[in-house]
């Protein structure tokens, strides 16, 4: 075998490789997604039904709920980057 094709065959592995990973990336990160989206809302559902008719409360806990949702975010961006928070 020449040595352009063994290269040629080498790029072909390390593209297929990269194809390969990127399509188990989107799929962690659809079932990342799925599971995040249930979360937030039986969170927005506890919040609801802990602070029942009172605003206070609800205001209180809404804060609580508004930061859970922005680090789940935060997890989300971070996820195949290294970073989570």
């Amino acid at each position: 075998m020449r040595d352009v094709d063994i290269q040629h065959q080498v790029e072909a592995h390390r593209a297929t490789a990269a194809v390969r990973l990127a399509a188990y990336q989107a799929d962690g990160l659809a079932a990342f997604t799925g599971h995040a989206m249930e979360r937030v809302v039986e969170v927005d559902m506890t919040r609801r039904a802990l602070a029942g008719e009172d605003p206070a409360l609800n205001a209180l806990l809404g804060r609580l709920e508004y930061n859970f949702v922005r680090r789940v975010e935060g997890i989300q961006n971070g996820l195949f980057n290294g970073s989570s928070f």
